[in-house]
């Protein structure tokens, strides 16, 4: 298990925003950098998003994969702590 806190947000949420609705956007948005990373063994890491808190997990064929996820998705606005629970084998 790795855990890699993030710098803090940039931007705020608005309190008008539907609950939820940040954490599904920033979802996809991550899932999308694993898809165009280059990478194809990324897109099958799953991605979970809660209140800023990122959870990835799956398996993956190398140690340097699992680091190329993490270090794509650390600096991510919105992302405040990201923890890998990404099995390698």
């Amino acid at each position: 298990m790795s855990t890699i806190a993030a710098s803090p947000p940039t931007s705020s949420l608005d309190s008008r925003v539907e609950p939820g609705s940040f954490d599904r956007d920033l979802q996809t948005a991550l899932l999308k950098i694993l898809k165009r990373s280059g990478y194809t063994e990324l897109s099958s890491v799953h991605v979970e998003v809660h209140e800023g808190y990122v959870r990835l997990s799956g398996k993956l064929p190398s140690f340097y994969l699992k680091q190329v996820a993490q270090s794509l998705l650390q600096r991510v606005d919105g992302v405040d702590l990201l923890r890998s629970d990404i099995v390698v084998g």
